[in-house]
């Protein structure tokens, strides 16, 4: 009793206790699939963490034309020119066993390009590039149109020459091109950010519209490596080694801005 009013507890019916000793059954039985469940959910969870974990290469030091990684895991496929020439064995084994999961660091400087002084149809950067405009592209205004920017992805069709425009060829987007599944005569490339490109291609793209044809004459400092070492022309390229302080002669053409 308490105080004057006497304590009464209801028992549960019959009906209620066969409930409740079926739910305790049940979760009983479930008990351990449900920890194995979580156990390889979290286990499922955390490989996928560890794999999104990028691991990074610096291929700063490797440079030309063969350092054109778009996209990296196509060098599991086999593509020659996807693949550093300048890396060994088993380094290259390495890269290709382990490319779906890389991410390429690049090395561009993306310098700005600045024009100092502007004649006809030629300009000059401040960089030292000389770009000169042989048939204007589009008249079209917006992001589309270009000139493109800072991670623009571009296609863009070109030819580098070295001792003058009608000298011989060590890179070419028709190269790159015809070893593609695809076998397009052009390449597909993100403004300063694709490492396989000279710094002067990037700047001389940044002054285009689409459809617009030039050429521009590139000093030995926008080259790979700032011009500093030689570096190895296309596999399928005439000239084969580009030595140290080499003025480079490029035809280059806007093809489309796939993305601004």
């Amino acid at each position: 009793h308490l105080g004057s009013r006497p304590v009464v507890r209801s028992l549960p019916s019959a009906r209620a206790m066969a409930c409740r000793m079926h739910h305790a059954h049940a979760f009983r039985a479930e008990l351990p699939r449900g920890l194995a469940c979580i156990f390889w959910k979290g286990r499922g969870f955390l490989i996928v963490a560890l794999l999104l974990v990028p691991l990074t290469i610096d291929f700063s030091a490797v440079s030309g034309p063969a350092l054109a990684l778009h996209p990296v895991t196509s060098c599991v496929k086999g593509t020659a020119q996807d693949i550093p020439p300048s890396l060994s064995r088993r380094a290259t084994l390495h890269f290709a066993v382990f490319s779906p999961i890389v991410t390429v660091t690049t090395a561009v400087r993306a310098e700005p390009a600045v024009i100092i002084e502007s004649v006809g149809n030629t300009r000059r950067l401040r960089s030292g590039l000389v770009y000169e405009v042989l048939e204007p592209g589009t008249d079209a205004t917006g992001p589309r149109n270009g000139p493109p920017r800072k991670a623009s992805r571009v296609w863009v069709k070109y030819t580098g020459h070295v001792d003058g425009f009608d000298g011989p060829v060590f890179d070419s987007s028709v190269f790159r091109g015809r070893r593609k599944p695809t076998r397009q005569d052009y390449a597909e490339l993100t403004v300063d950010v694709d490492s396989g490109y000279t710094e002067g291609l990037y700047q001389a793209l940044k002054l285009m519209k689409v459809g617009e044809k030039g050429r521009f004459v590139q000093p030995p400092r926008l080259s790979y490596s700032e011009g500093k070492i030689a570096f190895d022309g296309d596999e399928d390229a005439p000239v084969k080694r580009v030595q140290p302080n080499t003025t480079l002669y490029y035809e280059v053409q806007l093809v489309n801005i796939i993305r601004p």
